[in-house]
């Protein structure tokens, strides 16, 4: 990925209740990052990491295989 190209990172699932999702960034977990789909449109060097997605719903809990991103 090059500097100031779009970051697009997907992940889901289907269940009753509607699955809940939070992005994380190496461990880190990224504020209102909510969405099935993460969108960083004008992505900078400082974005490059590991990201993966924790899906969960009142009784369960996943993760996605982590992805490196390198910018």
């Amino acid at each position: 990925l090059h500097a100031g190209e779009a970051l697009l990172l997907e992940c889901g699932a289907v269940g009753r209740p509607i699955p809940r999702y939070q992005w994380y960034r190496n461990g880190v977990l990224i504020p209102n990052a909510t969405k099935r789909k993460l969108v960083i449109a004008d992505a900078m060097q400082d974005h490059h990491g590991r990201y993966r997605c924790e899906i969960s719903s009142s009784s369960e809990r996943m993760w996605t295989n982590e992805v490196d991103v390198a910018v």
